[in-house]
């Protein structure tokens, strides 16, 4: 069991930065609406949004959740054929998609006591996938501006060209998809005609819906949005990557504006041991779960954007989490980079209670 907390864990406060999401002014941000959900300033309070139930900005700061028996248990590692393992997506027929850039190959993979191979593609250099309402798996490629749907009868099809942008991460809700993007040519330094989008799309992929680049002041919001990830209340999670050696934060976006930042935690990620955050993932009680893999742990998170849980993943063997996923039965899924380059990746299934 993996359940190691640092002592001023719950007390880490998300960092505040947005305009008042009701009229998108400049006034400071005094409340917060708890049926929209969304935070807004006293006149919006007084003038605009009577009725409603709202509660002072600094009470969302300051309460520290209700502590929680959040419970890791490892119950099984499978081990696979490729030495890397960039990202996995579980299914609902007892299989999962697994990828590796190093070897370009995508792969179906039975769960049984074992992974056995359903079926496999080479020269796929996939970024991220992940699955469509119709179980249909839709996937960015390196350097390509479309993103594919992988038909379950094997057929390849371009569901939307972003040229001249590369879609990158990629997420489908119940209602919509939705892909980071960004210019081409090197992803870092950023200059002033870089764009680092969130495009969200409706269902189909046809349909542009929302695009979330810059804020209300013209500035730039992200910087490179690895992984991606929208909540039931249709907010959006992102792994924001802001150097190319995967050092990052996590950003929760709201109406098009960012509500909370996390940048890590001090008392964890100290001299040497940087946030390094490499995939999400939202709980279906609305936590949020991050891989920090410099420091072999998961972050968890609330959706206030408080650490509520620290868990050291060395306690149960595991070092360098890289992917992960909770499925519909709730349990966490998880890749790791393999310390040992000789070894092939392994990917571990694990129970966690309490989140």
């Amino acid at each position: 069991m993996a359940s190691n907390s640092p002592s001023r864990s719950t007390k880490r406060k998300a960092q505040v930065i947005m305009p008042c999401q009701l009229c998108q002014g400049t006034l400071p941000l005094k409340r917060k609406c708890m049926e929209c959900d969304i935070l807004i300033c006293d006149n919006c309070d007084t003038n605009v949004h009577g009725g409603h139930e709202t509660i002072d900005i600094n009470d969302i700061h300051f309460t520290e959740p209700k502590p929680k028996e959040i419970k890791l248990t490892k119950l099984n590692t499978y081990a696979t054929n490729l030495p890397f393992v960039q990202r996995l997506v579980t299914t609902r027929i007892n299989s999962m998609w697994i990828t590796c850039l190093r070897t370009t190959t995508l792969q179906e993979m039975q769960i049984t006591g074992k992974l056995t191979q359903i079926r496999g593609y080479n020269d796929k250099f996939v970024l991220d996938m992940a699955l469509s309402k119709t179980d249909d798996l839709l996937f960015t490629i390196r350097k390509d501006t479309k993103l594919y749907c992988l038909s379950k009868t094997g057929q390849i099809n371009v569901i939307r060209d972003f040229k001249p942008l590369l879609p990158k991460a990629i997420h489908v809700s119940d209602d919509n998809i939705i892909v980071s993007t960004r210019e081409t040519g090197d992803a870092f330094p950023l200059t002033e005609h870089s764009r680092r989008q969130i495009v969200v799309l409706h269902q189909t992929g046809k349909r542009k819906m929302t695009v979330i680049e810059y804020d209300q002041h013209n500035k730039r919001l992200f910087s490179i949005i690895s992984s991606v990830q929208m909540d039931n209340m249709g907010n959006i999670y992102g792994v924001d990557c802001l150097t190319c050696n995967d050092i990052g934060r996590i950003v929760k976006v709201v109406k098009k504006s960012i509500t909370w930042i996390y940048e890590g935690n001090s008392d964890i990620n100290t001299k040497g041991k940087a946030f390094s955050p490499r995939d999400l993932t939202i709980s279906h009680s609305g936590n949020v779960i991050v891989a920090d893999n410099l420091t072999h742990s998961l972050h968890i998170l609330s959706g206030e954007g408080v650490l509520i849980k620290f868990c050291e993943m060395q306690d149960i063997n595991i070092m360098f989490p890289l992917s992960l996923e909770i499925n519909s039965s709730g349990i966490l899924w998880l890749d790791v980079i393999q310390a040992n380059s000789k070894q092939n990746a392994k990917i571990h299934k694990l129970d966690i209670t309490g989140c």
